[in-house]
């Protein structure tokens, strides 16, 4: 004769008890599973978005006479960015060489806070663009220098952007001796300024809450270009000391 045996059930106690040790163990992974799911694609984003830049650049390098002789008036002009000569310039030589989704109207203005929501400012001079990936790129061309200043917004769509986080930059110098430009780890953003002893003041640069800190060399600069560059120089990978968490 076949027999029947008995499993005992689970008290409702125990399915609580279970149910709650769950969601314990869900709320303490979650934020950080949530936290590198981010800060993996920022690392992606931000590595691709500076290859198509750099790419575009080797091509615009071969390809055109880089004399950058103003074709438009520039309106207010600071220190030779306008929106006008830096949308004119960008259009005539490197817009042809991005893949690109849509191009923003010149009123375009994020605004771009520090990774406390502090000394929040918006950039005047930019023209901006939203590339394939949904990525947006912003360009100042200087009309006296003729560097280009780039903006990498990963998160376009957000109201308030920060520093670090959803916006990073890069400024391109341009070799005044062979008329072009070369992009790459040494000559991004502050490169020539890095040392190992001032790192610390690139980290605190990186959350400032002054837009352009003066914590690094003799002038100031855009804090997401200090950003950027702890990130470019740990091999396009967040570093552990970064000071901004995802």
């Amino acid at each position: 004769m076949f027999t029947i045996k008995k499993f005992k059930a689970f008290t409702l106690a125990e399915v609580l008890i279970t149910i709650g040790i769950v969601g314990i163990v869900a709320a303490l992974t979650l934020p950080t599973l949530i936290g590198n799911y981010r800060k993996s694609v920022v690392e992606n984003k931000l590595k691709s978005t500076y290859s198509q830049l750099a790419n575009m650049l080797q091509i615009v390098n071969t390809e055109n006479d880089l004399s950058f002789i103003p074709e438009v008036d520039a309106k207010s002009e600071t220190n030779g960015y306008s929106y006008d000569f830096s949308e004119a310039v960008f259009e005539k030589y490197f817009v042809q060489n991005l893949k690109i989704a849509k191009k923003l109207t010149s009123d375009t203005r994020f605004d771009v806070c520090n990774s406390e929501g502090k000394g929040c400012y918006k950039n005047p001079s930019y023209a901006c663009y939203i590339l394939v990936n949904g990525v947006g790129v912003c360009a100042a061309i200087n009309s006296i220098k003729g560097n280009i200043s780039f903006q990498v917004i990963i998160n376009p769509q957000r109201d308030v952007l920060y520093s670090g986080r959803d916006v990073f930059g890069f400024v391109v110098p341009r070799d005044i001796t062979n008329n072009d430009y070369s992009m790459n780890i040494k000559t991004i953003s502050q490169a020539s300024l890095y040392t190992s002893s001032n790192r610390e003041n690139f980290i605190k640069s990186c959350t400032s809450e002054h837009p352009f800190p003066s914590y690094v060399g003799n002038g100031t600069t855009d804090r997401e270009y200090f950003c950027t560059f702890l990130i470019a120089r740990n091999n396009w990978k967040v570093p552990t000391d970064y000071p901004i968490r995802f």
